[in-house]
């Protein structure tokens, strides 16, 4: 979203023409999300951050992961992104895998696995 001036009504546009739903980071601030049904900020865990290499890259595929691990379609994602809760819990684990990330140096060696995450 760097360089657009109103982002607000960006985002609103984006739902208002079928985006299911947008997510946007901004390092260890919280999380912003915009369905057609609801929006809100999310905060990150603490993280003691050594290296901000691929903490983006966690974040996204984390939260990709909660929705292939949850939804087999379309529509049922469609239906998925207007729940909140299952939309907040895909974000938790994002953010946590955000975090675990930016505790080590380095680029691959840095994401994580199950193992990794706290409960």
């Amino acid at each position: 979203m760097y360089g657009i001036e109103h982002i607000e009504s960006t985002i609103k546009s984006w739902v208002d023409n079928g985006v299911s739903l947008v997510l946007m980071t901004d390092g260890g601030e919280p999380i912003t999300f915009s369905s057609c049904s609801f929006s809100g900020t999310y905060p990150c865990p603490p993280a003691n951050v050594v290296d901000t290499t691929a903490a983006g890259d966690a974040f996204v595929g984390g939260f990709l992961y909660q929705v292939a691990s949850l939804v087999s379609d379309k529509n049922e994602f469609t239906y998925w992104a207007n729940n909140f809760e299952k939309v907040l819990t895909a974000i938790d684990f994002a953010t946590k895998c955000g975090a675990s990330t930016v505790a080590k140096f380095g680029a691959f060696d840095a994401l994580p696995t199950h193992e990794d995450l706290p409960a």
